[in-house]
């Protein structure tokens, strides 16, 4: 086998077909980012005045009124909470988390109280807010989410993510006008998500997003909203977003990202051409159930392999299988306690992705031998 980047430390080839997932590195990036980000490293630049720039030049690049670059989806949301609590007083910044400000609770639906990682209820925390979850876990009404809303409230967070179900929580056109009501503003978790500027189009004040998800550029998070509210969380950068600053070659990745996804074509005809490659590979002679499934929130196809009583073993089975071999093959698992997994085709070319349909098509077959 040929090497490769990590072959010295000993780890293996990884195929992905789970996705832009933070626990496999994300997006790979495409040589446009890369050549950006080596060019920065090699040059000094005035960093405060970079951050400026780069900002404006995203808002323009977005049309949004403000934009930010973060280290990445947490840190701009912790950053997002503290702006909120303590606005760009630079005597108050620097005592977040620790703060004594009387605004501090943070408003959430109960079901947005996610855990993708870490909890966002402690990244909350960590911003100098108080997470105050309103409703419960499978049912949040209007009437629950104004009734924790009060004087001493500094935001409202909404979350977007497969993890919140759609059908159990208040809109955000509804969490806007309650919010906005009691001129308290609203903060969008959006960080997988693709649409970078329908959510402050609704009215969010801040919305944040990861960099090396849907955008494809390095580890980052992008800051977007209202100009007041970003130069808050850019105010951080003397406090607790020193802990989380941004590097000079993420920046230059970032605005080289966004730059190629502003100007990209859609991508749903090669999505589909590489889920097509994988449901042909694995074939119509084993005991599973194929079907494509489009992402409840983006335009994404992903080729479902749901196995059936024949197959002699469990999903959880077969992705121990794939990850076993070489190169490691990593699907989609949300549902494999429902016998079923994902490939996502996103990180794969059509080679790679009629290759996971192979491996996929190998472990079964070796089972079905084994029986």
């Amino acid at each position: 086998m040929s090497t490769h980047a990590w072959s010295n430390l000993g780890l293996p080839r990884v195929l992905n077909a789970a996705g832009k997932m933070t626990y496999l590195g994300s997006a790979t990036l495409p040589a446009t980012v890369v050549d950006r980000m080596a060019a920065a490293a090699t040059q000094p630049v005035e960093m405060a005045e970079l951050a400026r720039r780069s900002g404006d030049h995203l808002a323009d690049l977005l049309g949004v009124p403000a934009a930010a670059v973060a280290a990445s989806a947490s840190a701009g949301l912790v950053q997002a909470v503290a702006a909120t609590v303590v606005g760009a007083d630079p005597a108050l910044v620097q005592t977040v988390p620790d703060v004594s400000t009387s605004r501090r609770r943070v408003v959430l639906q109960q079901s947005h109280a996610v855990d993708f990682g870490a909890p966002v209820t402690q990244l909350i925390r960590l911003g100098g807010g108080i997470p105050v979850p309103a409703g419960s876990a499978n049912r949040c009404a209007a009437t629950h989410l104004a009734a924790a809303i009060g004087a001493d409230t500094a935001a409202v967070l909404y979350v977007v993510s497969h993890h919140v179900h759609a059908e159990t929580q208040v809109s955000l056109a509804e969490t806007v006008e309650l919010a906005h009501a009691h001129q308290v503003p609203v903060i969008v978790d959006a960080a997988a998500e693709s649409d970078l500027t329908g959510y402050v189009t609704a009215g969010a004040d801040l919305v944040v997003y990861s960099g090396h998800k849907a955008i494809g550029g390095p580890t980052s998070g992008l800051v977007v909203g209202a100009r007041a509210l970003v130069d808050a969380c850019a105010a951080q950068s003397t406090g607790v977003g020193r802990t989380m600053k941004v590097g000079k070659e993420t920046i230059a990745g970032l605005l080289a990202a966004v730059e190629a996804y502003q100007s990209g074509t859609d991508q749903l005809a090669a999505l589909t051409e590489r889920v097509d490659a994988a449901r042909q590979a694995i074939g119509t002679d084993l005991p599973v159930r194929l079907s494509i499934e489009t992402d409840a929130t983006r335009p994404i196809p992903r080729l479902i392999v749901e196995l059936l009583p024949g197959a002699g073993l469990t999903a959880r089975e077969l992705i121990a299988r794939l990850e076993a071999g070489d190169p490691s093959v990593r699907t989609r698992n949300h549902d494999a306690d429902r016998g079923r997994i994902g490939v996502d085709p996103r990180e794969l070319t059509v080679d790679g992705a009629a290759q996971v349909g192979q491996a996929i098509r190998a472990a079964i077959g070796v089972r079905e031998q084994g029986r």
